[in-house]
């Protein structure tokens, strides 16, 4: 077994620092041996290890508390990324974790994928598929003198790691919760009546307030009226008291828009929530057919009656 003496503050093989280190004793078992002078020194450097960062031009905010930097908000299924600076030799191996804020106070993976790349700045597409807050975590990063394939078990200390998180906002959306018609007279104000259930409730979703924009179509007469509502709920029971049903026959109240404080743009309406119907009927009314006011005794008065059966008469 032969054993060597080295000349450098360290004084071992594995380096750990850059330095020119020399060999200055050698021996065997039984024998000392000889040194080629000419070839007694040499230099070492060190590589560090690849790491990354977000580029400066990436706007967030660095949360000093948990080491995190926050990224703007960005509404759910748009385009998202950011961009990482990258220290290392090409090409580069970037393994992370996304996360989830699962509503409880708790965090849960999504997936932990990989992805290469060949230039030392590099884009990273953001998960912006479902609403909620998104965390970020780089763990491991590979390069031409680190492999992943050959450094699996080592990963970045979680002080050292980059960390990123951001807000996904859902889009906003509005349909009808219940599909049956409602019932109105001729002239009566589309106000709030005392339906029971879910019948002209229409449910939000997104950040309050909210702004509605609603039709509500004459099919008889074919007029359409059209108004805009902001509500600060996420249910409203439609109530439109300026509106007067002038006509007896069917109305068609439709769900034409709906914006939130977030100003994503809408979710694509659902075709079969976003109408229902109204029936509006004559107001029930009694009209004598003979205008006469004295009658014989054994004659029989006959009259109409107006509106929708059965009538209560008292």
């Amino acid at each position: 077994m032969l054993s060597a003496t080295l000349v450098n503050p360290n004084d071992h093989l594995t380096a750990h620092f850059d330095g020119t280190y020399e060999l200055v004793e050698l021996a065997d078992a039984q024998c000392s041996g000889s040194i080629i002078s000419e070839e007694s020194k040499f230099i070492v450097k060190w590589v560090p290890r690849p790491f990354a960062r977000l580029s400066q031009d990436t706007e967030s905010n660095y949360d000093a508390i948990n080491g995190s930097h926050i990224l703007p908000p960005i509404c759910e299924g748009a385009l998202g990324h950011v961009d990482l600076d990258l220290s290392g030799r090409p090409p580069f191996q970037i393994m992370y974790n996304i996360a989830k804020d699962n509503g409880g106070g708790g965090i849960k993976l999504l997936d932990q994928p990989t992805f290469n790349s060949i230039q030392p700045h590099t884009r990273f597409q953001l998960h912006t598929k479902e609403p909620g807050r998104m965390y970020y975590e780089v763990k491991q990063i590979g390069d031409a003198a680190y492999p992943l394939a050959k450094h699996r078990d080592h990963v970045i200390p979680l002080k050292d790691r980059l960390l990123f998180e951001q807000d996904v906002l859902t889009r906003p959306s509005a349909a009808f919760k219940s599909p049956n018609h409602l019932a109105y007279c001729v002239n009566d104000h589309f106000a709030t009546r005392d339906f029971t259930g879910p019948d002209g409730v229409i449910v939000l979703e997104g950040k309050p307030p909210f702004a509605i924009t609603l039709s509500v179509k004459n099919m008889a007469a074919g007029e359409t009226f059209h108004t805009t509502v902001e509500v600060d709920t996420t249910f409203w029971k439609v109530n439109l008291p300026k509106y007067i049903f002038t006509s007896i026959g069917p109305y068609l109240v439709t769900i034409d828009s709906v914006g939130d404080s977030s100003r994503c743009e809408q979710t694509a309406p659902d075709a079969l929530h976003r109408s229902i119907w109204i029936d509006v009927a004559e107001t029930a009314a009694i009209v004598p057919f003979d205008r006469r006011e004295h009658f014989c005794e054994g004659e029989t008065a006959q009259f109409q009656l107006e509106g929708n059966p059965p009538w209560t008469v008292g």
